[in-house]
């Protein structure tokens, strides 16, 4: 960075305190896009990646393209319907969840236990106020039925990550293999946290 004892020779080759700062500036906001990049390819849920495409556009949505390709309505996004359904109940906004969203939301539900398997069936007072009244069924009851929905990924990496692994595996040398010993292999690729070569020992 230049200063007042730079040779004037070496000024205009050196950054000046301004552009030295904007760059530090930007250096910042890679950083963060960096962190954010690591995160939506771990196990991050459909909430916490519109959490963070919302602070990209408010960080970068001068530049062209960006709220138009990750916005909530973006070209980047699968199903934008599904996915505001999806982060009203992963926020816990039952009340907000309308006819269409509930429709949209009924292949991921879990389905309830028989009335011989649970504990205890409602009352008839019970399913009157299910029924009827304006906040619906009760949070435990929708977390209980909507619990799948938080271990949607937010994008495709992981499954990448799943099919580059079996084809490093599944090599052409090794395409004896049984799909029960591909899928045991994989299991453990992906699992190293669970098991040591102890316990395989044993």
């Amino acid at each position: 960075m230049a200063n007042d004892k730079t040779p004037p020779d070496l000024k205009d080759a050196l950054l000046q305190n301004d552009e030295f700062d904007e760059l530090k500036a930007f250096n910042r906001q890679l950083t963060g896009i960096e962190s954010i990049s690591y995160h939506l390819q771990g196990k991050c849920n459909l909430e916490e990646a519109r959490v963070f495409m919302d602070y990209v556009i408010e960080e970068f949505g001068e530049i062209e393209g960006v709220e138009d390709k990750i916005s909530s309505t973006g070209s980047l996004v699968h199903s934008p319907r599904i996915e505001a359904a999806v982060i009203k109940v992963l926020k816990k906004q039952w009340t907000d969840l309308n006819r269409r969203d509930k429709e949209d939301l009924k292949r991921f539900e879990t389905k309830k236990p028989s009335q011989s398997q649970s504990q205890s069936s409602p009352t008839r007072a019970e399913e009157i106020l299910a029924q009827f009244s304006s906040s619906g069924p009760s949070s435990n009851s929708n977390e209980e039925k909507y619990k799948i929905l938080s271990h949607i990924p937010a994008s495709s990496a992981m499954v990448e990550r799943l099919f580059s692994r079996a084809k490093i595996i599944f090599e052409p040398h090794r395409r004896n293999m049984t799909p029960f010993h591909l899928e045991m292999l994989l299991y453990l690729k992906l699992n190293p946290s669970l098991w040591d070569w102890e316990s395989l020992r044993g």
